[in-house]
């Protein structure tokens, strides 16, 4: 027996279909087609991020929303030129995309194609412009061209991947 439907779903409108933007949102339906239903599938968590992964991709460890400040996952790369930093940073996604994806490049706070730099001393982090380019479905460059007032810099940044149909 199914009960009543407070068992079941959240309450909401009964007029949710006619307004302006409202969504419906389903989990642990498989859609079949044709006359015969096959079992259902049951993929673990992992298996289904990594299928995804295809198409999107973050540095951000999971559970974290894009631009926050997160040291974590992040990536790191050390400079010692005490004038001028011209370098192109190599990046290996997680996995292979579908095909070449948009990237967007965030500093530690989260400030879109910029990357954080400081001494590693525990000093204020500037932000330096970044750029990307050879671009590829396994892999990327990142640019940095700047002007440190020190050398021996640590270069922080985060990325997301975008390969959607």
């Amino acid at each position: 027996a199914f009960g009543d439907g407070t068992d079941r779903t959240a309450d909401m409108t009964n007029t949710w279909a006619s307004t302006t933007d409202a969504t419906f949102e389903i989990t642990g339906v498989q859609l079949e087609v044709g006359d015969m239903a096959t079992p259902f599938e049951h993929r673990s968590f992992d298996s289904e991020l990594s299928a995804c992964s295809r198409y999107y991709q973050k540095s951000y460890p999971y559970s974290s929303s894009i631009g926050t400040t997160q040291y974590a996952g992040g990536y790191v790369w050390r400079s010692n030129a005490a004038s001028t930093v011209s370098a192109y940073l190599p990046v290996q996604f997680r996995h292979e995309m579908r095909n070449t994806p948009s990237i967007v490049v965030y500093s530690m706070d989260g400030t879109v194609n910029k990357v954080s730099a400081g001494t590693g001393g525990g000093g204020a982090l500037q932000d330096w412009d970044a750029g990307t380019s050879s671009v590829g479905a396994t892999a990327m460059m990142i640019y940095l061209n700047a002007s440190p007032s020190t050398s021996y810099y640590n270069v922080y940044f985060h990325y997301t991947l975008d390969a959607e149909l």
